[in-house]
């Protein structure tokens, strides 16, 4: 698998392709608001009885919303907000979402992409684990199913005894020991340098979260990469930087195509002929090799997907197909919430479970939580999925707002 890393026009564009097809693809827009994950030292504003949440100033004209049920100590989580904080108080809080700029927000952009859901319960994400400094258990990943592997992930994290809290990745399973001691040893010295930071009670950026690099290599933690290539040298660097803490493994797989050196005059993604499948992922249709297609819909509460024979000669290969293409695509364009798929008259249970299998074993590759329902009454699939950035097309109309100048709808 090869990892592209390109600058298109000052927005970040990273994917990974294997066998010339996308198998993931992260987007940092020419322009953000609040980045997921990101900390920040916060400053309450407001509190809302009637929501039973605090709005926050996050520093630089950003705000957040702190719901009850994402403040410390948990303990205190049955009290009313009002109770518990005051106007004025100050303390450290992690961006659950990424929201647009603050000069494309108007009545036609979504609450969720305008202000910033926070919350106190901090998370320090490495490539094999997640540190949390306010909790006292390590825990593996739900995503490994297989109990003998869990429990001996469980016996290697015993050795862990620079932090107390913290989750095992699925992709340390096969990992040494001192790799993970390592590691934790980085992500408590994050933290207590964060820390430092909450002396000042000014409104702040502390950190500033996982960009499209650290995004797409941290989630293919578990995969094998061949290379990780870019024709960008500032880039480079940052690759080079982040490899030399997190991975020194990959450091060797790190190439700089310089595009005066290969006298190319056009970008990554060209020359790995991926600029096609890039421009298909905002079309709302697909073909399946079977001949087959889905349709994607967006709508204001849920996504539809809608599976059609189209040319195939059997519903059963099509759906078949689509079930795993369904699953690349919501990963590909970022879908998030409720997701509604139509089969072609799925009546067999012998299917409609041998569907819901591929489902859920495809969505382990997604980095964001996908939890696959069942089959209802009228024949369809629900699935939800909490995604962390804005959906792809998102992405794409904020660089063209910012490129031509024109208003974000």
């Amino acid at each position: 698998m090869d990892i592209l890393i390109e600058n298109v026009d000052g927005s970040i564009w990273a994917a990974a392709v294997k066998d010339r097809r996308m198998q993931a693809i992260e987007i940092d827009p020419v322009a953000e608001g609040v980045r997921w994950g990101s900390i920040h030292l916060a400053k309450v504003t407001r509190i809302d009885k009637r929501m039973n949440a605090a709005f926050v100033d996050l520093g630089h004209g950003e705000q957040g919303i702190l719901q009850a049920r994402d403040i410390r100590p948990k303990e205190k989580k049955e009290k009313p907000l009002g109770e518990i904080l005051k106007t004025g108080d100050t303390f450290l809080v992690q961006a659950k979402n990424t929201t647009l700029p603050l000069d494309l927000h108007n009545d036609m952009v979504p609450e969720e992409h305008k202000l910033s859901r926070v919350s106190m319960d901090i998370s320090i994400p490495g490539r094999f684990l997640i540190y949390l400094p306010f909790e006292n258990e390590k825990k593996v990943s739900s995503r490994v199913k297989d109990k003998t592997i869990r429990d001996r992930m469980l016996k290697m994290m015993d050795n862990i005894e620079t932090i107390d809290g913290c989750i095992m990745r699925a992709s340390a399973a096969n990992m040494q020991t001192d790799v993970l001691v390592r590691e934790s040893k980085i992500l408590k010295e994050i933290w207590e340098q964060l820390k430092t930071f909450t002396e000042s009670g000014v409104p702040s950026l502390i950190m500033e979260g996982p960009n499209a690099i650290q995004r797409i290599i941290g989630d293919l933690a578990a995969h094998a990469i061949d290379n990780i290539v870019t024709d960008d040298e500032a880039l480079y660097a940052e690759v080079e930087e982040w490899c030399d803490i997190y991975a020194p493994d990959l450091m060797m797989k790190a190439r700089f195509l310089d595009p005066e050196e290969n006298n190319s005059s056009v970008g990554l993604f060209d020359q790995y002929d991926m600029i096609g499948e890039v421009q298909s992922l905002v079309q709302p249709y697909v073909v399946l090799p079977s001949g087959g297609n889905i349709i994607i819909q967006p709508t204001n509460a849920l996504t539809v997907v809608d599976v059609n024979l189209g040319q195939g000669k059997s519903a059963n290969d099509v759906n078949i197909e689509a079930a795993h293409e369904v699953i690349r695509q919501i990963r590909l364009r970022n879908i998030g919430g409720a997701v509604v798929i139509d089969f072609i008259n799925v009546k067999q249970k012998k299917l409609k479970d041998e569907i819901i299998k591929i489902l859920k074993e495809d969505s382990l590759n997604d980095p964001c939580t996908v939890d696959v329902h069942h089959f209802t009454a009228l024949g369809l699939v629900e699935l939800t999925r909490a995604r962390r950035t804005p959906p792809l097309d998102t992405q794409f109309q904020i660089n063209m707002a910012y490129m031509d100048d024109v208003d974000f709808e």
